[in-house]
Order: structure tokens, then C-alpha cells, then sequence
């Protein structure tokens, strides 16, 4: 009869074996996107750089492919010092930036050795990749920090710089294969600022999919790791992460208490204050303490924050002065945030701002204002063609009208065209048909 081991020689054993003393299961990584796949290795190198820069950023990606996927002992033959002539006016064809260049011709000296001894392979395939992102090459940047990763399979760094920029381009099926195979290896190798980024940048992802309670879940593995080793830099991304969760999920108890943390962790310094300062005064509004809301977001309008930013901090601030009743501020905030929503120009994120101004504007019982905003947001999700926008659109602007405390009755329904004067009936009735006809209905006469 054989008889089993204890669990204390299991341990031993499997210390033994991996120098660490819990055997973790690292899981694969996608290296191409199921939803895209693709006939040729790497052709969307070719797409996104035509001609001979295309052509030499492939070549070179394929190459050390190969290099990678060969057995070390059998790498030393595998490639042949390339015609250097033939290499130059390659190069020259190419037009790329000189550090790009200098990447590739490390990556092509770096072939002819059996190991990545000195991490040349992975300094420069993130040079490529960081040079390809700044241009607008998705792919190729993916592709190149996907490289660098496989000259060191068992480190995490690489692994986590690959599921960030997937998320940052909006990969998500191969950032989510990334991101966890780097928690796994960081959590292996003991490197915890790593694998708590990565925890902080899975959250992130299952917060943009749509999967708040998995959001949930990951900023709390990373608060706990945080605290339990020391990790300063990560308490304050977690908790802000779970303060934009209770929001979202609408439970205002917990989302006070973060809000505290979530200030306290981010001093006035702080690079992320702008847009925690967001969500903070965003539960002041919640609580009807519109003054202290005001006095948070004219801090955070203060901040370098984006443009999308300041937009959500002036809606904001319509929603806060109306609560307060100063309707000159009211005013002044709808008016700079038009003037930066035009600058975002006629497609889908104008319009969603605009709806979200339109609805601000509703709130605090300016519906005339409102109605004007919500029309122009509905003209440019038609043009954008977003059916799921313009019905959003169609159905504010048929909500029921409440009466402001200056112009006391009954509750009435949208305005009909016939209130409108002509010119503003008819371009109205044809945003409204245009709409109707995109969700494939003639909904409106």
C-alpha cells in the first residue's frame, strides 16, 4: 500500500524544485486578439506602417519571433550576419526616428547570440513598441512589448508592461491574459509592486468592460497587498478604484468612507488629486452638500486635468451651483463647458457629453437649456451613427418636465414642435426622423 506524503514534506518538496515555497500556476498569455485573428503572423505591422517601414519593422518582429521560440542551444546558427549595405538602405528607405533605428539594429546584433544576457532584447523591443504607440500603431506596439516579454518569460515586469499598453489601445481578451500571467509571476518571484499594478490595472480593465463587482474584487486584493507590505504607492489606486465602484453600484455609505481615504492618500501634489477630487465631490452631491462640492470642484478645475475632465468638473459644477441656487454660476459653467465640448468635434464623445451636460441641466430644472444640449447631442450620435446613443437622446428628451419653484403647476411632457418656431420645428423633426430611421423604425411623424 503506498502511503501518502505529509503535507510538510510536500512542501519541502515542492521548495526544493521551484526556491519558493508555494508552487504557483502561471497561466499563458494570448499573443493574438481572438477577435481579430489575423492570416499572416504580424501583418498588421504592415498595415499600420506601409511601404519599407512596414516591411522592416515585420521582418525584424518575425525574426526574433523565431529567435524565441528556438531552443537556446540551437539559436547560435540560426541567422547570418545580414548584408550590411542591403540593411542600410533599408533603413534609409524606412524613415523612421533614429532611436527606433538603433532598436532595430540591437534586435538584429542580438539574433546571432544563444541568450538575452544583457537584457538588449527587451530594451529595445520596448523602445520600438513605446515609438509605435506615440505614432498610433496599436499593433505594433502591442506586438513589440509582447516580444520583450518573451525574451524573459519568467519575469513579470514585461508581462505587465504588455497588458497595460493592450488595455491603454483597447485590447482586452489579450490584456486580461497578461495582466494575469503577471500576478502570477509576480507574486512567484516575490515582486510586489508589480504584481499589485497589475491587480490595480486588471481592475481598471473589468471597470471599462463593465463588470463592476470583478473591479470590486481586484482593488481589494490590491488594498490588501498594499497594506499588508508596505506598498504606499498602491493604497491610494485602490482606493480610489473602490470609491468609483461604490458610485457606480450606488452605495453612498461606503463611497463616503472612501472618499475620505481616497482625499487623505492624495495630497495637494499628488499627479491623480484632479480626478479623485471628481468622484469626491460627486458623493457631496449625492449628500445634498452642494457649497462643499462647489469648493471641490473649482480646486479640481484648478488642476491639470484632460479636457474630458474639466467637461465632467464644469457638468458637475451646473449641478452644484443649481442645487445652491446661484444661477449666475449655473450659467457661467454651461457656457465654458459648451465651448470645450465643440472642440471635440461631431463624433460619439461629444455627443455623450453634451447628453450628460443636457441631463445636468435637467436636474437643476433648466430645461430649456437642456433641451438644446440633449437636440445637439441627438443630431451627432445620428451622424456618428450610434443607435444606442440616440435612443438614449430620444428618451431624455421625451422625459416628463418638472416645474421650477419660480414657475409653480403641474408637471407637463416634452414641448411639441408646434411650440418651436418653424425653422426650429423642421430641423427638429428631421434629427428626430434621421434618428427614427437609424433604429430602423418611423417612430416620428
Amino acid at each position: 500500500m503506498l502511503l501518502s506524503s505529509s503535507p510538510h514534506a510536500r512542501r519541502e518538496a515542492t521548495l526544493r524544485r521551484t526556491g519558493s515555497p508555494r508552487s504557483w500556476r502561471v497561466p499563458p498569455a494570448l499573443f493574438r486578439s481572438p477577435n481579430a485573428p489575423e492570416t499572416l503572423e504580424g501583418e498588421r505591422i504592415l498595415g499600420e506602417f506601409p511601404g519599407h517601414a512596414g516591411l522592416l519593422l515585420w521582418q525584424c518582429y518575425r525574426d526574433v519571433r523565431l529567435w524565441e521560440g528556438t531552443p537556446p542551444e540551437l539559436r547560435a546558427g540560426l541567422f547570418h550576419r545580414p548584408d550590411p549595405g542591403q540593411l542600410r538602405e533599408l533603413m534609409e528607405a524606412a524613415r523612421l526616428n533614429p532611436g527606433t533605428l538603433r532598436a532595430i539594429r540591437t534586435l538584429h546584433a542580438s539574433l546571432r547570440r544563444s541568450e538575452d544576457d544583457d537584457g538588449s532584447i527587451v530594451s529595445a523591443a520596448l523602445t520600438i513598441a513605446a515609438a509605435a504607440e506615440r505614432v498610433g500603431a496599436p499593433a505594433t506596439a502591442v506586438a513589440y512589448t509582447q516580444l520583450a516579454s518573451a525574451a524573459v518569460p519568467s519575469a513579470p515586469g514585461p508581462a505587465f508592461a504588455v497588458g497595460r499598453v493592450a488595455v491603454r489601445l483597447g485590447h482586452h481578451a489579450v490584456a486580461e491574459t497578461w495582466l494575469r500571467r503577471a500576478i502570477s509571476l509576480a507574486r512567484r518571484s516575490r515582486e510586489w509592486d508589480c504584481q499589485g499594478a497589475a491587480l490595480i490595472e486588471l481592475g481598471r480593465l473589468r471597470e471599462k468592460t463593465g463588470l463592476p463587482r470583478e473591479a470590486r474584487t481586484e482593488y481589494w486584493r490590491a488594498f490588501r497587498l498594499a497594506r499588508r507590505r508596505g506598498l504606499h504607492a498602491m493604497d491610494g489606486p485602490a482606493v480610489s478604484g473602490l470609491l468609483r465602484i461604490a458610485l457606480l453600484e450606488g452605495d453612498d455609505v461606503a463611497a463616503e468612507l472612501y472618499a475620505k481615504s481616497a482625499l487623505r492618500l492624495h495630497g495637494r501634489n499628488h499627479p491623480d488629486r484632479g480626478s479623485v477630487l471628481l468622484d469626491v465631490a460627486e458623493v457631496e452631491l449625492r449628500r445634498s452638500r452642494h457649497r462643499r462640492a462647489t469648493v471641490l470642484l473649482e480646486e479640481a478645475l484648478r488642476t491639470r486635468t484632460e479636457p474630458f475632465d474639466q467637461v465632467r468638473a464644469l457638468t458637475m459644477l451646473v449641478r452644484a451651483a443649481g442645487g445652491d441656487g446661484n444661477r449666475a454660476a449655473v450659467q457661467k459653467a454651461w457656457h465654458r463647458a459648451t465651448g470645450l465640448i465643440d472642440a471635440f468635434g461631431s463624433g460619439g464623445a461629444g455627443a455623450r457629453l453634451l447628453l450628460g451636460l443636457a441631463r445636468a441641466g435637467a436636474e437643476v430644472l433648466e430645461d430649456t437649456q437642456a433641451d438644446v444640449a440633449a437636440y445637439r447631442a441627438l443630431l451627432r450620435a445620428t451622424a456618428a451613427r450610434d443607435p444606442a446613443l440616440v435612443d438614449e437622446c430620444s428618451a431624455f428628451l421625451s422625459r416628463t418636465r418638472l416645474p421650477r419653484s419660480d414657475d409653480p403647476g403641474q408637471a407637463t411632457a416634452a414641448p411639441s414642435p408646434g411650440h418651436e418656431d418653424a425653422a426650429s420645428s423642421a430641423e427638429t423633426a428631421r434629427i428626430l426622423c434621421d434618428a427614427a430611421s437609424l433604429r430602423g423604425t418611423r417612430r416620428y411623424p
